[in-house]
């Protein structure tokens, strides 16, 4: 997201796709050991700790909104 909660809204919406077994926060700590998430900024800051890296894969599971596609290109900015 833009901001952090732009990107927890988009978050609740990934979670809200298929019925799961855990709570929301359950879900998002599991998430997070695993992705970087959060605002440009925040995902920025994630990933200078892996300074040194060539590539980075970014995925987007929110297939009708375009919207983060943009967002990708704004990281992709912050990091050059």
């Amino acid at each position: 997201g833009a901001q952090h909660d732009d990107a927890m809204e988009r978050a609740h919406r990934l979670y809200g796709r298929i019925q799961r077994q855990v709570s929301f926060e359950e879900w998002m700590d599991a998430y997070r050991k695993r992705s970087v998430i959060g605002s440009v900024d925040e995902v920025a800051g994630q990933l200078r700790r892996y300074e040194g890296c060539d590539r980075v894969m970014c995925q987007h599971l929110l297939h009708d909104d375009l919207e983060v596609v943009e967002l990708i290109g704004q990281l992709g900015q912050q990091l050059v």
